[in-house]
């Protein structure tokens, strides 16, 4: 599990930073931060919206 959360934060790093200058490039630097600004405090909506706030108890584990 390490080796895949490793992937899943490091592995998009490259891909942020490729968005983020052609963004840049695009855009300019002022609308880029304000645009990164506001998807980082919407990032809570994952957790808000999905199906995980409204679980009282944890799942039973599947008897295989």
């Amino acid at each position: 599990m390490n080796a895949t959360m490793r992937t899943i934060v490091w592995g998009t790093i490259p891909l942020g930073s490729f968005i983020g200058g052609a963004l840049t490039t695009l855009i300019g630097i002022i609308p880029t931060l304000t645009v990164s600004a506001i998807l980082s405090g919407l990032a809570f909506l994952w957790i808000v919206l999905g199906p995980t706030i409204s679980l009282q108890k944890q799942p039973e584990a599947a008897n295989d």
